[in-house]
């Protein structure tokens, strides 16, 4: 009984600190700069800004197409593959630091998977 009152515990206190999409909302607003890792074009410093407010963001930087993402909490994301040839991207913030993952696709091929981490 014990073990099922603290698993209770843990699962309410996980629920309380979790990150949900009111609590980003404001947070992801700003300018970032930080390195980007490539896996063909290699490592470069660069910014990535998001701008907007209310879940209606577009970002811009580091090689992204400017976009407006769709948010599902703490994460920004956008597909942009028709018949397979385009980009998707993943975008998730932490406290300040921020990380855009980043996949070009050619004919639903990854060709290249860049890694953005940068803080405000």
């Amino acid at each position: 009984m014990k073990n099922l009152f603290g698993l209770l515990f843990v699962a309410a206190l996980f629920t309380l600190v979790s990150c949900g999409g009111e609590d980003c909302v404001e947070d992801f607003a700003g300018t970032y700069t930080g390195t980007n890792a490539c896996s063909l074009l290699g490592d470069s410093d660069e910014t990535v800004t998001i701008t907007g407010t209310d879940g209606d963001y577009t970002v811009s930087g580091a090689g992204l197409a400017s976009s407006t993402l769709d948010q599902d909490g703490c994460t920004l994301s956008y597909d942009v593959t028709p018949l397979g040839t385009g980009e998707t991207v993943s975008i998730t913030l932490s406290g300040t630091t921020l990380t855009v993952v980043r996949e070009i696709k050619v004919l639903s091929a990854v060709t290249e998977t860049c890694t953005f981490t940068g803080t405000k």
